[in-house]
């Protein structure tokens, strides 16, 4: 069947080093997924709970119809976002207003899939309400927890996971002490990536096994020692450990000793670098989920650190294993695992630096969000959706920061409403939503910023259909863009009361308005991507109205605007209405192309709402062509979508009534049975089996 695929394993990292067995809890942790439906890996930090899990569910796809879905905590400092970020990793997409907790519970009520949270004890108490909460709603849902502590749920079942066996002290100077232990293996096949020819033989196990043994068997500290033989001989790596762990060990006494000879290695580990290391291993802990080399360059040079050795610098963390360096279709970047990160960013309080490299952080990912503004409506728009969907944990730290510092709460209304292109085309418009609202209560000054916060509030809010809210948020932008004299936050807001004054059925109204909005727009010498929407929304209003010619001239010139800006959002709601032309013209092959090539970029966006759209007028093609089958899938992945947003077709009537009507026809034409089945199939899909269903049976797209 066209649209089904095996079960798949979503966003789990690739192992980039080789995995020491652990045979005994990767064994433990399948049967206890296959029995439990909350099981939790605890352990101490660096003990290598991320990587078990990461071998465990790799060999379980089978068992999850719905897939594995892998959700990395580490970087999420605000825990208000733990909903969102999960509805995100599930590729849900969030275009409602709707609380992300109730979004996933009828998301996940119906699915067996595996949900993996990765790094949950800086949110432990909100992702034991969060997992109660699902594992409520959702029977064949199953969760695997990492963190260093347990949520404390009913139900839940705790696998420890060990530092590996390293011999006791009167062993290790026996004859081949230590050779059969995973802690001396661990160290061999790291120490050999950094110096081939390195082997434990009988005359250095023993030197060896001590070390394991003074690290506690703690794979991460193991890793951090094993990648000094680099630059220090194993007698002086042994001896130069055992002075500094002496040193640290009797420190705080409410840490457990093994977390103390953690921080032992980590701390011998940054004395070892030189002091541009030290700093930039400090500086870098202030990214959030990764960060690439102009990003570092921008925000730890300065004050001791040229710009020009950052590159050096980071290749020397990455060989002294702090760093990480991945790559994303020839885009590198790096990263810390948390428990380094947190080390680093306790060294850059210390220091007195992190509100200078806080600041930084926040000026650069601005500039990103201002750039990737001004850019938005021209051909690389694509290109910004992949940049920014990649820095969305730094853009949250940057917003997290203005928004708890009292004096830059300004700059977070400003930030937040600048990411407006992000939140609303790319399925976040529910965390969007959450910045501005938070900004707007803490920035209550009758400004500019303000009166532009509010329409693009509203514009997020009211979005997916009439919004009393949203209706409200535009009159006070234009009140007090009046006031103000801001000329551009006016046709703005007179636009977006024209969509509300649509959404609400008023034809007429909506059209004089946005009419309106338009000739303010010409006068100021504006036309960017909302005013362009604007174009979008007269076209539907005077199909409303009864003028089809009207309406595709405006749908054409948007479309020719558009494809002479080499932008493509804008662009597939000109498709989606040119299609509901053809539809109501009685063409429903026509539409049925024109809906085609809208689902394809509202794919590429992950734009959840523009996809549900073009899906239910795959339905009602289908439908007038007589493939009643593939209609009622169709509907079934229409509904699943739909039932995250929260109404139909934003509750359009004319909308509903089309959808409602081929609904009826295709469960007289199937029965009640054969419709149930084929509608539950569509219901099953993901996504990825939704549009690769809808557009199996497709032409070329319409030109």
């Amino acid at each position: 069947m066209a649209g089904a695929t095996a079960p798949r394993v979503h966003h789990v990292p690739a192992e980039v080093t080789t995995f020491v067995n652990r045979r005994a809890e990767l064994a433990g942790a399948r049967r206890l997924l296959t029995t439990s439906r909350l099981v939790t890996l605890t352990g101490p930090g660096g003990v290598g709970k991320t990587r078990l899990a990461l071998r465990v569910v790799r060999g379980m796809g089978r068992s999850f119809p719905g897939g594995i879905w892998f959700v990395d905590l580490a970087p999420l400092q605000n825990p208000a976002l733990l909903a969102h970020t999960i509805v995100q990793a599930l590729e849900i997409g969030d275009q409602s207003t709707r609380h992300p907790l109730d979004v996933l519970r009828g998301y996940l009520s119906g699915r067996r899939l595996l949900l993996v949270l990765d790094n949950c004890e800086r949110v432990a108490a909100e992702c034991a309400q969060l997992a109660a909460s699902l594992l409520d709603a959702a029977p064949k849902l199953h969760i695997l927890v990492t963190s260093r502590q347990t949520l404390g749920v009913a139900g839940e079942h705790i696998l420890d996971v060990h530092p590996f066996e390293a011999p006791a002290p009167e062993w290790v100077d026996s004859p081949g002490a230590g050779s059969e232990h995973h802690a001396v293996t661990l160290f061999e096949q790291r120490a050999q990536a950094v110096d081939p020819g390195f082997a434990v033989t009988p005359k250095n196990q023993g030197i060896v096994t001590r070390l394991c043994h003074q690290l506690d068997g703690i794979p991460l500290a193991i890793e951090l020692a094993a990648a000094r033989l680099s630059r220090l001989p194993l007698t002086s790596l042994a001896a130069g450990l055992d002075e500094h762990t002496r040193l640290l060990l009797p420190g705080p006494r409410t840490q457990p000793p093994r977390q103390r000879s953690l921080k032992a290695a980590l701390s011998w580990s940054f004395d070892l670098c030189t002091e541009a290391e030290r700093r930039m291993w400090a500086r870098v802990s202030v990214f959030a989920g990764g960060f690439d080399l102009p990003a570092a360059e921008a925000v730890c040079a300065g004050d001791g650190i040229d710009t020009a050795p950052v590159l050096d610098l980071l290749g020397e963390l990455i060989g002294k294993s702090v760093l990480i360096r991945d790559e994303y279709e020839g885009q590198v970047r790096y990263r810390l695992l948390d428990t380094v990160r947190q080390f680093g960013l306790e060294r850059l309080r210390s220091t007195g630096e992190e509100p200078t490299l806080r600041r930084r952080h926040r000026d650069w990912y601005l500039r990103l969000a201002e750039q990737g503004d001004a850019e938005w409506f021209g051909p690389r728009q694509v290109a910004w959706f992949t940049r920014l969907r990649r820095e969305h944990a730094n853009l949250r730290a940057a917003l997290s920061y203005c928004l708890s510092t009292p004096v830059e709460a300004r700059s977070g209304l400003r930030m937040a409403t600048t990411l407006w292109f992000y939140w609303l085309a790319c399925g976040f418009v529910a965390e969007g939503c959450h910045w501005i609202d938070r900004a707007l209560e803490l920035d209550t000054q009758p400004t500019r910023e303000r009166a532009r916060a509010l329409w693009v509030n509203g514009y997020l809010t009211g979005f997916s259909g009439y919004n009393p809210e949203a209706t409200a948020m535009f009159r006070e932008s234009w009140d007090l863009a009046r006031r103000l004299g801001d000329e551009a936050a006016q046709a703005y807001a007179t636009q977006l009361l024209g969509l509300a004054a649509a959404g609400r059925g008023e034809m007429v109204e909506g059209e004089r308005l946005l009419s309106e909005a338009l000739r303010r727009h010409q006068a100021l010498g504006r036309f960017d991507a909302v005013v362009a929407m604007g174009q979008v929304m007269r076209a539907y209003v005077a199909l409303g109205n009864g003028d089809v010619d009207g309406a595709v001239r405006l749908c054409q010139e948007a479309r020719r605007v558009s494809e002479a800006r080499g932008e493509t959002w804008v662009r597939s709601w000109a498709l989606w209405v040119l299609a509901l032309v053809e539809w109501s013209r009685g063409r429903a092959r026509q539409a049925a192309e024109l809906a085609g090539e809208c689902l394809r970029i509202k794919h590429v966006f992950h734009d959840v709402l523009g996809m549900a759209f073009a899906l239910d007028m795959l339905v009602w093609t289908a439908v007038a062509e007589g493939a009643n089958e593939r209609a009622a899938v169709l509907l079934g992945a229409a509904e699943t979508t739909w039932l995250t947003m929260g109404e139909p077709l934003a509750n359009a009537p004319q909308l509903v009534e089309s959808r409602e009507r081929s609904e009826a026809g295709v469960r007289l034409a199937l029965g009640d049975r054969a419709f149930e089945e084929a509608v539950k199939r569509g219901m099953d899909f993901d996504m990825e089996d939704a549009v690769a269903y809808a557009l199996a049976d497709h032409r070329a797209p319409a030109r």
